[in-house]
């Protein structure tokens, strides 16, 4: 258990993923299982961190050392689906149209996006016509993250 009320509130309110079988939230103790099991399988084949996940867990349990929050929230299903829900934050120019569907893209995965729109940047985007006009186009847009980010190119 975290020692403060207010890290508890944090950890459940942000972290603790809900257990349908136990009809509750995770504790500490299984949201850390949680993020080291999912990294131990992700890097299956990769050099072996088996023999320092013990100690990296425990000085996780211990509050010695953190893992990317990001990571530790997204751990599971969500972070194997796509890595970018892994990053608290990225970065992009705009400077092409595709910024504009990346932006949004790595927006609905959960991280945050700091953008430049100086003008040496922005000059390098197509220009907008000056006026609309009505049609009859029909654009469909598959529901899911993919599918809004390609609907936005």
């Amino acid at each position: 258990m975290l020692p403060t009320t207010y890290q508890q509130f944090i950890h459940q309110s942000r972290y603790a993923r809900w257990q349908e079988d136990k009809s509750r939230r995770e504790s500490w103790e299984e949201t850390v299982k949680r993020y080291f099991d999912f990294f131990e399988e992700h890097l299956k084949g990769k050099p072996s961190v088996k023999k320092e996940r013990k100690e990296l867990e425990k000085a996780v349990l211990n509050l010695e050392i953190m893992p990317s929050m990001r990571a530790l929230m997204t751990a599971g299903e969500a972070l194997h689906r796509d890595n970018v829900a892994g990053y608290n934050c990225a970065y992009l120019a705009v400077n092409a149209k595709r910024a504009f569907d990346e932006c949004l893209f790595i927006l609905m995965c959960g991280t945050g996006v700091g953008f430049s729109v100086e003008r040496r940047e922005v000059e390098k985007l197509p220009l907008v016509a000056d006026e609309l006009f009505d049609t009859d186009t029909t654009i469909h847009v598959s529901d899911s993250k993919i599918g809004w980010a390609k609907a936005y190119k």
